[in-house]
């Protein structure tokens, strides 16, 4: 991943909902990340173990802002072919790849516990209660009961994922999987947050994007910032996220590497 020193970095705030009903309750992305195009082949995407077949991924994310309701975003963004979902499940992270039992909640797709996701599409959850507070980590299940190529990836994730053998969804943890650092599929939680709640989305390259922070450290810049929003605010006010890639340019496009492709 490329890191320049000129980079630039922009900062947009998008206001959910902050005109006449402003104090009712409203949807705010609490994590977010960029997706990615595949690899050019399949031989690079077994290297990165981004191939997976009859496996669950749990993915671990970092919220901003708190809310009592939730829903994901799943995307095959660049995805070749429909990516099956067999199951998945959300829940409040208690260490490495454990989860608290009590808040495990078992998703659905328009009220279906599995979904298709056509290529270059985004499937949203229903929503679930659960109280999700900000600064907390969740921990995302998805089962792929097919052989399917990772889509809609974020590689330099700088967060530990885990690979499980068949449906793991609701496993408490999955301590014999193998590891990445890589979101895959994932590409937004959303919190139902009272009053006016507001998300501020960072743009910019790899510096945006946290490059060589510390793994499992939510070191990026952006996370300090949510930090300091939460220190100075509501926890249901202001949430962060990071949209940064690696190379990324706003007026010419961009060859980086394998991982990026254009951009």
């Amino acid at each position: 991943m490329r890191t320049s020193s000129s980079a630039l970095l922009l900062i947009a705030l998008i206001p959910l909902s902050l005109c006449a009903g402003a104090q009712q309750s409203h949807w705010v992305a609490t994590w977010g990340a960029s997706p990615s195009p595949q690899m050019p082949d399949e031989a690079s995407m077994r290297k990165e173990k981004l191939v997976f077949d009859n496996q669950t991924l749990r993915e671990i994310v970092h919220t901003s802002v708190s809310g009592d309701v939730v829903r994901m975003r799943l995307s095959n963004a660049y995805g070749k072919t429909a990516a099956d979902i067999g199951a998945a499940h959300l829940a409040l992270r208690a260490q490495a790849s454990d989860v608290v039992p009590a808040s495990d909640r078992a998703l659905t797709f328009s009220g279906r516990p599995s979904v298709s996701i056509p290529p270059n599409a985004i499937v949203l959850s229903d929503p679930v209660k659960l109280n999700v507070p900000a600064g907390s980590d969740l921990a995302i299940s998805i089962f792929l009961p097919h052989a399917a190529e990772g889509a809609g990836i974020h590689y330099a994730a700088q967060q530990t994922s885990y690979i499980a053998s068949g449906d793991a969804s609701a496993s408490r943890s999955t301590a014999e999987a193998t590891t990445i650092t890589s979101w895959i599929f994932l590409e937004g939680v959303d919190v139902l947050a009272p009053g006016p709640a507001a998300t501020l989305v960072a743009f910019g390259d790899s510096i945006t994007d946290g490059a060589h922070s510390s793994i499992d450290a939510n070191r990026r810049w952006p996370n300090i910032l949510a930090d300091r929003l939460l220190a100075r605010h509501n926890a249901s006010e202001i949430g962060v996220i990071d949209a940064g890639i690696g190379g990324n340019r706003i007026l010419h496009d961009a060859v980086t590497n394998v991982r990026f492709g254009v951009n």
